[in-house]
């Protein structure tokens, strides 16, 4: 017999731990301590996590982790440093266990969000992905923190209220997400990588979502907070995220069959949106293929601020009207993910919802 496999009588061996936790962090030291607290307080105990530090001289994030002293938290300094959308790729893709969750450092994690998430998709083996509503709490200036009073998604729910399913093809899809990075949990064998190319911050969670199989299930209740910090990682580049809008919104139209009826609801929401991303309509109706059934929901409105926006904003609108050309790789990875939505939804050619 193998003495390294020996278990002592009257002991075995603990179960292999089936959740994989991917914690990035970058220079917050207190808030990984608060984030990690409350990894540590979930009633479901069988995760492991890895701390991502994406700054390789910062040795605070491998001293938070020393005083836990918790053997299921591990850090991983990285060599160099990735950035956020970097940081985030590496996440989601480290270990092997069947499910996967991401805990940003400014996030926390109610004590019973493993639990009930992993409980949803075990009752359902065909959905990949499971994610929750977020309560909102705001940093102050003095570093304290406060409760906004709001949740992402805004309805009231009762905590008797079940899972919802998320199907693809809502309007929400054209240019943003409907789901949230760190209030998710996610079976890795019906999931493809889920690595982004270095993309605006702000998109990852709206081409993550398209990466997804569907359809995904939405638990109402807030077993997550969602932290609003004083600082962001979120690029100042608003020409790079332009363009990733465009390519978003102009992936989506090619694909989702829009009748006649169809395109004048799509104006109606992007009127309705604050700001409306009219401007990215036009943009994507007037550069990329397929989406030139735009034109004609556009109203009089709508030309006028484009046109103003080209006056003052020049190198912006060029960014978006050429973001095809100068962002292939976007186009092409948007391209295959936005038409295996659509393709596996059986709504190829139907009415998205509104």
């Amino acid at each position: 017999m193998n003495p390294e496999r020996t278990v002592p009588q009257g002991k075995t061996n603990p179960p292999p731990p089936r959740v994989r936790v991917g914690v990035p962090t970058y220079r917050r030291p207190e808030l990984l301590r608060r984030a990690l607290t409350s990894l540590q307080a979930q009633t479901f105990t069988g995760w492991v996590a890895s701390v991502h530090n994406d700054d390789p001289e910062d040795v605070a994030p491998a001293e938070v982790v020393h005083q836990l002293g918790d053997p299921r938290i591990q850090v991983t300094p990285e060599s160099r440093h990735l950035g956020p959308v970097g940081a985030f790729n590496l996440a989601y893709t480290s270990g092997n266990e069947p499910f996967f969750a991401l805990l940003e450092d400014d996030n926390t994690w109610q004590p019973e969000f493993l639990e009930r998430l992993l409980n949803v998709l075990e009752a359902h083996p065909s959905v990949a992905a499971v994610w929750c509503n977020q309560r909102v709490i705001e940093q102050t200036d003095s570093g304290t923190w406060i409760d906004s009073g709001r949740s992402i998604q805004a309805e009231a729910s009762s905590e008797s209220e079940p899972p919802r399913w998320a199907n693809w093809g809502e309007f929400a899809h054209a240019t943003g997400a409907t789901l949230s990075n760190g209030a998710m949990l996610i079976r890795r064998s019906l999931t493809p990588a889920l690595v982004t190319p270095a993309i605006p911050f702000a998109g990852v969670e709206a081409v993550r979502e398209r990466l997804l199989p569907h359809p995904l299930l939405y638990v109402p209740q807030c077993l997550a907070t969602l932290g609003l910090t004083r600082t962001t990682a979120r690029s100042a580049d608003g020409h790079a995220w332009g363009a990733l809008q465009t390519l978003l919104l102009a992936t989506f139209v090619r694909h989702a069959g829009l009748d006649s009826s169809d395109r004048h609801s799509f104006w109606r929401y992007l009127h309705r949106q604050s700001p409306p991303p009219t401007n990215i309509a036009l943009h994507a109706a007037l550069s990329c293929p397929g989406c030139r059934c735009l034109l004609a929901g556009a109203g009089l409105r709508d030309w006028f601020q484009y046109i103003r926006t080209w006056l003052g904003r020049p190198a912006g609108a060029w960014a978006c009207l050429r973001a095809r050309r100068r962002h292939p790789d976007w186009w092409n990875l948007l391209e295959s993910a936005t038409s295996a939505r659509f393709a596996e939804s059986g709504r190829l050619g139907d009415t998205p919802s509104r």
